[in-house]
């Protein structure tokens, strides 16, 4: 019987032991979302996809469904895992134009009509992390090439039979970033255990006005992240509409909590006011701002994604580049806080991640905000 208890305890523990493994070995990766664009500045998706490398030359062919050979766009999405510590090298072959962001730094920018042209530039990785990767890349017309390669940390030169004595200069040949160190999510998103979800605060009666009054901001100002509650008819309204396929809203959370919150949660910036159209900050969004840069600068380690969003309304070229803009202006507010660049990523999504039903004129206001995503 002794026997037997000892045997269970031992089994247990290698068990335990195994899970715990199991549960701490880096995750393997898939490839970076890709979404490819009718027209040179990323003007109507048309077709999204999981690549497993950026290393294309479509030889005059389609590069996706629906998508033509020549003037379109694309942009791959998601995050890099490096596998060791150390300064990594990045290659870019491209015709016509690409750049690519790694964290919040623009690393490579090859933007104009060209032949095929190569670049690269080092950068100092810590093994493990997850880094933030964006390539955008179009093409005009004639052949194609879009490449994102690397060499690692402290990889050997390639001896060839040409300087098998070392007597030339040692190259290094870039090799395409494989698919397991790519992500079109953040790993670590996946595995982070949600906060509870608080109930939602009831409703206070609003104060009596006189009939036709109502209550509307200062001209030229735009609210980003008002949620506005539209009457019963209005709500029963929607309800009877074809809803409209949005990306799922993420957990409410006040910006207080920020901290505690798990990689890849979301907050919205609830008190932040922009010009109409346009990327400059009204003087009524400084408390908000101000809150923001304090919670950076009590918890040093904490990094954030700052997303900007608009709705579907006009030019959706236009509406990313907005997006970027503001999400950019939210960044830079922070640096000139004292607070270090590379804890900032600011990503323009324009109108492809809405939370509300555009075809709603009552609901699409929710879509032009911005957020701070935990990274």
């Amino acid at each position: 019987m002794q026997h037997t208890s000892w045997f269970t305890i031992g089994f247990g523990l290698l068990m335990s032991n195994a899970v715990q493994a199991q549960s701490t070995a880096p995750a393997t990766g898939s490839g970076l979302r890709a979404e490819y664009y009718l027209g040179e500045h990323f003007e109507q998706r048309a077709h999204t996809r999981i690549d497993p490398q950026i290393n294309f030359n479509w030889n005059f062919q389609s590069p996706a469904p629906g998508v033509p050979a020549e003037n379109f766009s694309v942009r791959w999405m998601g995050y890099l895992l490096a596998p060791v510590s150390g300064v990594y090298t990045f290659h870019i072959a491209v015709d016509d134009g690409m750049r690519v962001w790694l964290g919040s730094n623009k690393i490579l920018d090859e933007w104009r009509y060209q032949p095929e042209v190569q670049a690269t530039k080092q950068v100092r990785l810590q093994a493990g992390e997850y880094y933030a990767l964006r390539v955008e890349y179009f093409q005009g017309t004639a052949p194609t090439r879009a490449y994102l390669g690397w060499v690692l940390p402290n990889q050997e030169p390639e001896k060839t039979v040409d300087n098998l004595f070392g007597l030339l200069p040692a190259v290094q040949n870039p090799a395409p970033v494989p698919a397991r160190y790519l992500f079109s999510r953040n790993p670590k998103a996946a595995i982070a255990v949600a906060p509870p979800v608080q109930p939602a605060p009831q409703p206070v009666a609003a104060p009596h006005l006189p009939t036709g009054a109502r209550v509307s901001p200062a001209p030229g100002a735009v609210v980003a992240g008002r949620r506005p509650q539209p009457r019963p008819a209005a709500r029963a309204a929607a309800a009877a509409a074809k809803p409209e396929a949005t990306t799922a809203a993420p957990a409410k959370a006040s910006l207080s909590e920020l901290h505690k919150l798990p990689v890849g949660a979301a907050v919205e910036l609830q008190h932040l006011y922009f010009e109409q159209s346009k990327a400059r900050l009204l003087p009524s969004s400084l408390p908000e701002m101000e809150r923001l840069a304090q919670i950076l600068k009590d918890n040093p380690a904490l990094r954030l994604e700052i997303a900007g969003h608009t709705d579907n309304v006009g030019d959706a070229n236009l509406n990313q580049q907005l997006s970027q803009q503001r999400a950019e202006v939210v960044r830079d507010y922070l640096v000139r806080q004292q607070i270090a660049a590379e804890r900032l990523l600011a990503v323009g999504y324009g109108g492809t991640r809405p939370v509300a039903n555009n075809a709603d004129a009552q609901q699409r206001p929710r879509n032009r905000r911005v957020e701070v995503v935990v990274r």
